[in-house]
């Protein structure tokens, strides 16, 4: 699993790197009742496991600024 931070239409997320694109933390909360930190440095510390994308819409890749 690949996390990062990146800009999409003038906002800051974290999101999860996927063959598909970038699958965006609130996203990923929304789809699976989640609550997962928007931050990537807030996962890191709450040792966030495993995050689930399957069924997220994700944001293609040329559409973001990591």
């Amino acid at each position: 699993m690949k996390l990062l931070t990146f800009v999409y239409q003038g906002q800051t997320h974290a999101g999860v790197l996927t063959r598909e694109g970038v699958a965006p933390v609130p996203e990923i909360n929304a789809k699976h009742g989640t609550r997962v930190p928007n931050d990537l440095l807030e996962i890191i510390r709450a040792g966030t496991g495993l995050i689930e994308t399957a069924g997220v819409p994700t944001l293609p890749l040329n559409e973001v600024t990591p």
